[in-house]
């Protein structure tokens, strides 16, 4: 509906959800860079194991 879509384009301009969006896309990125790392840590172990 019509009141929904304001909504969304009043809190996607509001600055606070703004930086809240930022620093929860900042967090899974840091995640995914530990995955990352952990797995290829992993990989390296057990090729060095053969």
């Amino acid at each position: 509906s019509k009141a929904e879509v304001m909504l969304i384009i009043i809190l996607f301009h509001d600055s606070g959800y703004r930086c809240f969006i930022e620093t929860v896309n900042d967090e899974l990125k840091n995640i995914s860079q530990v995955e990352h790392s952990i797995h290829r840590y992993f990989d390296r172990f057990i090729i060095n194991l053969l």
